[in-house]
């Protein structure tokens, strides 16, 4: 019998170490496998919540009534909220892409007074007005992104059409400047209305002299009669300074085109302007704020009188303004249609379509304000008529107004 032993004692050691390694390795691989499902199921929670984050951040930012661009340096959009979408009828995602400039104005190269190129180059929020060409006024301001080196990489504009806002301070600001000159024509024309009757009352004495002496008195009545023409003018201005009720009041039209004229008439033989109008006699009354419609007439006369006198600095046999009037049907309903023909300077076909836009004006900066067409315009709407200007560079401008006629009724001014 053959008795062999082996120690295994070492062997036996590592198979326990082993063991223990093994266990501790499963322990750990439990571990860090809890480890990695609490941090999976941490990832799942934020980006749940990111999600929800940034649907309710994109839902505020579509929200918003106003236009918001992410731009690049070179003025790509890289992203829009809806309402610019809204305002270029395209979606989102087909701006991307897309110059701010060429989708915004229609234009080739960055606006004259861009915010966001400025934003660029100062790395500070910028503001501006930049008005399009179709007369369109809009309130920019452009705010930079840094990145953690502080390097800009890229700009976010916050665009709102104030088109509305700027007509309405603009009409605001004619308002006051009208009921100031009114104040002024009014203050003036009690001041003159003294002293011409005083001039008639004795021209009528003189009259009443020569009559029993048996002297000529041509002279006398001739002082009267301009003295009546005196009197009709500082009328007028009454008129126009007078404060406007609320209501319309229906006027007949001969009179305001009388009172236009009174105010008009001296200025335009002055400059040599012949003047063709053709009223017709019978009795047309239209309900209106009189003063409103005379201010519309006053300025479509000054604007032809200035056309004119470009045209012809001096006297010429085309020098002429033609005012005309008819009644006409739109709709079974009757209607006036007055039509201002001047053979001035014109208007030129790429600017025809802007004349009513605010603040646009083909006179020099020192004469016109570019208000009076747009505040014409918009009196015509008010009073449920039509305002419309047709026009051929260097040989005529014809504007033409249409408004409401009422018949039998009694007049109510």
């Amino acid at each position: 019998m053959i008795h062999i032993a082996r120690d295994v004692t070492n062997r036996k050691k590592a198979e326990d170490e082993i063991k223990r390694a093994k266990n501790d390795l499963e322990l750990r691989v439990d571990e860090r496998t809890a480890e990695l499902r609490s941090a999976n199921e941490a990832l799942k929670k934020n980006e749940n919540k990111y999600r929800i984050l940034s649907q309710q951040f994109n839902t505020l930012l579509d929200g918003i009534p106003y236009n918001l661009l992410l731009l690049s340096p070179d003025l790509k959009i890289l992203w829009a909220n809806k309402s610019v979408a809204s305002l270029f009828k395209k979606n989102v995602s087909e701006l991307a892409g897309d110059y701010c400039y060429s989708q915004c104005c229609s234009i080739i190269s960055p606006c004259e007074n861009c915010p966001t190129m400025r934003s660029f180059k100062t790395g500070k929020e910028e503001s501006s007005e930049i008005t399009t060409d179709e007369g369109k006024i809009w309130d920019i301001m452009s705010f930079p992104i840094k990145d953690d080196s502080g390097n800009i990489k890229t700009v976010i504009e916050f665009a709102r059409d104030i088109t509305e806002k700027a007509n309405l301070q603009a009409s605001a600001t004619r308002t006051r400047h009208l009921a100031s000159i009114g104040e002024l024509a009014a203050g003036v024309a009690h001041e003159i209305n003294n002293p011409i009757n005083n001039i008639m009352n004795y021209a009528q004495i003189l009259i009443d002299e020569f009559k029993d002496e048996g002297r000529d008195d041509s002279v006398t009545r001739r002082i009267i009669k301009d003295g009546d023409r005196i009197a009709t003018i500082v009328r007028s201005l009454l008129s126009f300074a007078r404060i406007r009720k609320e209501e319309k009041n229906l006027i007949f039209l001969h009179d305001i085109f009388s009172d236009t004229m009174s105010l008009t008439s001296a200025q335009l033989r002055k400059d040599g302007i012949h003047l063709h109008v053709d009223i017709p006699d019978k009795v047309i009354r239209i309900p209106v704020h009189p003063q409103q419609i005379q201010q519309v007439f006053l300025n479509i006369i000054s604007n032809a009188r200035f056309s004119l006198n470009q045209k012809f600095p001096a006297t010429h046999d085309n020098k002429m303004l033609s005012i005309t009037c008819e009644e006409i049907t739109i709709n079974d309903n009757p209607y006036v249609r007055i039509v201002f023909r001047d053979l001035g300077m014109g208007i030129p076909e790429r600017i025809i379509d802007k004349v009513i836009n605010p603040f646009f004006s083909t006179k020099p900066n020192n004469v016109g304000t570019g208000l009076g067409l747009s505040i014409s315009h918009g009196i015509i709407s008010e009073h449920n008529g039509k305002l419309s200007i047709e026009s051929q560079e260097g040989e005529f401008t014809r504007i033409v107004v249409v408004l409401p006629v009422v018949y039998g009724e009694e007049n109510e001014s």
